[in-house]
């Protein structure tokens, strides 16, 4: 992570994702470390930045975390907004642990009366 956080693009093209890679390590090490409302937060402009610089599974991936952030925070009608749209997604581009694990978020909100 330090690595990523101290480097420089090797070519000035590369500094919006290379800051869109940090800020989602931040985000992430917030959402682990048991602050799942930074990522709450900024999950949503981070799923959108990664879909602008092509990197669709990692958007997916970054997408499920937002799930769990929701899940985590109380959000419940949006956490299942967002795992099954997650999950539909992975499941196009054939990232099933992807979409197992988007389906795996479900289970607090859907017990806590959120849900389809």
């Amino acid at each position: 992570m330090r690595v990523v956080e101290s480097c420089s693009p090797a070519f000035e093209e590369d500094a919006p994702i290379l800051e869109t890679i940090r800020a989602w390590l931040a985000a992430s090490r917030a959402l682990f470390s048991g602050r799942p409302d930074v990522y709450a937060e900024e999950g949503g402009a981070i799923v959108r930045a990664l879909e602008g610089h092509g990197q669709l599974r990692s958007a997916v991936l970054a997408e499920v975390q937002l799930a769990m952030a929701y899940a985590a925070t109380g959000a419940h009608e949006r956490a299942v907004e967002v795992a099954l749209r997650s999950a539909e997604r992975a499941e196009r581009m054939n990232l099933g642990t992807y979409a197992e694990r988007a389906r795996a978020y479900l289970t607090l909100p859907v017990a806590r009366g959120a849900g389809p």
